[in-house]
């Protein structure tokens, strides 16, 4: 009898298991963000600032990604477990790059200047690159603080 009890116990605890009904820690996150109004900005990148469904998460969520600067307004709410985010787009092109995550680089600034070439297209220039010829920058490409070893390979001299 006790050898039967074990083997239904058993696979009672497999079928939950195999079908999610046992979960896994109690943190409260959201089953998924649905993302609108994006047209530059990658939804997965706006996805990555929320992590809970909790009102005190979504508010963290909207400030932090109001601070970004890449939106000009940015709002959420909850419903049903998803975290729905309606942002507009800023009309402002940035040309800032923030690391985060690397404490070698913490605190450094690599400078991304925009400028025209000779056929008035867009041309980046960043770190410690030369303009190429023909490119006129809007302003000096000077203030990269960023080691030259930790620059991208098309921002060296």
């Amino acid at each position: 009898m006790h050898f039967i009890r074990g083997y239904v116990g058993r696979l009672v605890l497999a079928a939950c298991l195999a079908f999610g009904v046992v979960g896994v820690g109690s943190a409260a996150y959201a089953q998924t963000v649905v993302v609108e109004g994006t047209h530059r900005v990658d939804p997965d990148t706006v996805r990555s600032y929320f992590a809970g469904t909790t009102q005190a998460q979504v508010n963290q969520g909207v400030k932090d990604l109001s601070a970004t600067g890449m939106f000009s307004n940015v709002s959420a709410r909850v419903v049903g477990g998803r975290v729905i985010v309606t942002v507009v787009e800023s009309s402002i092109i940035l040309n800032r790059v923030a690391f985060e995550g690397n404490s070698k680089i913490k605190g450094d600034v690599l400078i991304v200047q925009p400028g025209t070439d000779t056929n008035g297209d867009v041309v980046w220039v960043c770190g410690l690159a030369t303009s190429p010829t023909g490119v006129t920058l809007n302003q000096a490409n000077a203030g990269t603080t960023l080691a030259a070893q930790y620059l991208p390979s098309d921002c060296h001299s």
